[in-house]
């Protein structure tokens, strides 16, 4: 039989017959201990027993349901021991190391609570871990297993922060502005992210980049200041604060910022790109008044408060130079574009302004005076079209009968010419108030028979050799008014006549004297028609001839006919076209014989005839006779 040892004899007799005592026997048995052997079999007793041992040493527990309230300082179980609730006043260890499972991959325990240190030698967690105090890990940690990953997340104490591992985007984040920080915590070095979109890198004293090449691809805002060993390449360099000795730039860069930082650059600055300044920003030298910034976008602005010295052999502007004060070129100023002076330009005295060479400028060369010079020709353009050229002596237009002197709304006042002034066309002179004498006597016309004057007005003497006169009005007449030539022009017509003519004496050759004083010319004929409208005809009769005579114009026309020579007979004989009363014909056969006739409106009648026997048929004997 097994013993079971114990310091209450009362017990031992209890424990030979293999009996467990019951709840009245073990009032001294609480503070007991006692071993088991474990030769017994088996150890039973009531469902409900309670009892202390000091050691309890089995291999199977066992009980027609699941053992509760076990409870022992210090014990040792063996394998497959299925206690429902084990509370231990002490250590619970394997009686071999490295062998037992605490539960298995079919049988989990759910929660195991520790409040002191866990040392696994592997942790193989397949879920969610919550650990509410201190992991202390002596080994290698693995989370998941490669081509699977697992998230990792460590929450903050403050909301939404902390550190997340995403396996599925293959990244490790530092949520909002949870810092990442380097050398101890709480102190300057850290990286974090301020704001979305916002990295920072902060260092309390310095932050020290080695490597061959550093590249930022954006732009660089460097708050603090930057100790660049080698080579800084950037695309944009923004530079808040420069104190250093020489910088140089292979790409270009930006001075200043919104805020208006300031610069001090107690070296030199080589840029090898574009150097850009923020906005209205400005690059100062010296103090404040001597700086280079742009007032507005596009405008860049140079100020000094003494004087801006610009000096090179070739200082090239490309672009429009706007000077709003005094310009001083103490050397040559060479322009390849036109310029425009919307101010005004000034030259000093007599400085020139020279075009090509030292022949062609324009200067004043006395107060008061303008002078263009040239040694060959000024031309005037229009656009590209040249329209006069001014050459020695002589201002011409380019291009015959093209240019106008003036305009018919814009007149030149007085025009002076003390030589020839050849016009083709003179127009618009209201007045000539000297002598209008032509260069060479009885050599050039006023008009042309093609191009008359209108109208002539004289008050005065009009000295003429000859004049053609279509219509001619005179109101007095102070000298002789002859023809060119004898019995060849007329005064008046056969329709257009004199109303009348006032004259103290008559002396022509054949001219009557009629009513009224209206005095007509002579004709000679030899046969054919007579003028009615001539009131004397003289006829020269050889042989027999005929004469007609037309009707009459007027009514009262005197129509005179005599006879001037005969040189053979018979005589000539008169028919008029018609006749008043009793004759029709005429017949003249001696010198000297006269015939008077008055057309009456219808006929020609006879009112005198004289001097011989001329037969006149139908002739009245009472009708008077006129010397």
């Amino acid at each position: 039989m097994a013993i079971i040892r114990s310091s209450s004899a009362e017990l031992i007799a209890f424990f030979e017959t293999g009996d467990i005592p019951t709840a009245d026997n073990f009032n001294d048995f609480i503070r007991s201990t006692s071993v088991y052997d474990g030769s017994l079999p088996i150890i039973s007793g009531s469902a409900v027993s309670t009892g202390s041992f000091g050691a309890v040493h089995t291999s199977y527990i066992s009980s027609s349901g699941i053992v509760t309230g076990l409870s022992a300082s210090f014990s040792y179980l063996g394998p497959n021991v299925s206690v429902q609730n084990l509370t231990s006043m002490g250590h619970v260890l394997p009686s071999i190391d490295d062998t037992y499972n605490l539960g298995s991959s079919t049988k989990e325990w759910k929660d195991l609570h520790v409040d002191g240190t866990a040392n696994l030698d592997i942790v193989d967690i397949d879920g969610a871990v919550d650990m509410a105090s201190t992991l202390q890990v002596d080994g290698a940690l693995t989370v998941s297993v490669s081509d699977t990953g697992a998230d990792v997340i460590f929450h903050s104490a403050t909301a939404n922060e902390g550190v997340h591992y995403d396996a599925s985007e293959d990244e490790l984040g530092l949520l909002l502005t949870t810092k990442l920080k380097f050398h101890d915590i709480g102190g300057g070095e850290e990286i974090f992210a301020s704001a979305n979109g916002h990295l920072e890198i902060n260092s309390g004293t310095t932050i020290d980049m080695t490597a061959t090449t550093i590249q930022l691809n954006g732009a660089a805002d460097i708050n603090g200041d930057a100790d660049v060993s080698g080579t800084l390449t950037a695309g944009t360099l923004t530079m808040t604060n420069i104190s250093t000795g020489n910088i140089t730039t292979t790409g270009n860069s930006v001075l200043g910022n919104a805020d208006g930082d300031t610069h001090a650059i107690t070296g030199t600055v080589a840029l090898g790109g574009t150097s850009t300044v923020a906005t209205d920003k400005k690059i100062q030298f010296r103090d404040t008044a001597i700086h280079i910034s742009s007032p507005a976008d596009g405008d860049l602005a140079i100020a000094a408060d003494d004087e801006i010295d610009i000096t090179s052999t070739l200082i090239d502007i490309n672009g429009n130079l706007d000077i709003s004060g005094t310009t001083l070129a103490t050397g040559v100023l060479t322009s390849t574009a036109i310029q425009v002076v919307n101010g005004g330009l000034a030259l000093a005295t007599d400085k020139k302004i020279q075009f090509r060479d030292s022949a062609v400028y324009i200067n004043s060369d006395a107060d008061g005076y303008l002078e263009s010079v040239a040694d060959t020709g000024i031309s005037f353009k229009i656009g590209s079209t040249e329209q006069v050229m001014l050459t020695d002596g002589v201002v011409a237009p380019t291009t015959n009968n093209d240019v106008d002197l003036g305009t018919s709304d814009l007149q030149w006042k007085n025009l002076y010419i003390d030589g020839i002034a050849e016009i083709d066309v003179l127009k618009g002179i209201s007045k000539v108030d000297s002598d209008l004498i032509p260069n060479a006597d009885d050599t050039y016309d006023l008009g042309s028979s093609g191009l008359e004057w209108k109208d002539l007005f004289i008050d005065g003497t009009a000295n003429l050799d000859n004049a053609v006169i279509g219509t001619l009005t005179l109101t007095s007449i102070s000298s002789d008014f002859d023809p060119t030539a004898t019995n060849t022009y007329a005064l008046g017509s056969t329709s257009k006549r004199f109303s009348e003519l006032y004259t103290q004496t008559i002396n022509a050759s054949g001219i009557s004297t009629l009513t009224g004083g209206v005095v007509y010319g002579t004709e000679t004929k030899a046969v054919g028609a007579l003028t009615p409208a001539i009131p004397v005809t003289f006829i020269t009769i050889d042989g027999t001839k005929a004469y007609a005579l037309a009707d009459g114009a007027t009514a009262g026309t005197i129509k005179h006919i005599s006879v001037k020579t005969i040189a053979n007979t018979p005589a000539g004989t008169l028919t008029p076209n018609a006749t008043a009363g009793a004759w029709s014909t005429a017949a003249f056969s001696v010198v000297g014989q006269t015939l008077t006739l008055l057309w009456d409106g219808a006929g020609w009648s006879i009112i005198g005839r004289e001097s011989g026997a001329a037969a006149a048929t139908g002739v009245v004997a009472e009708l008077p006779i006129i010397a």
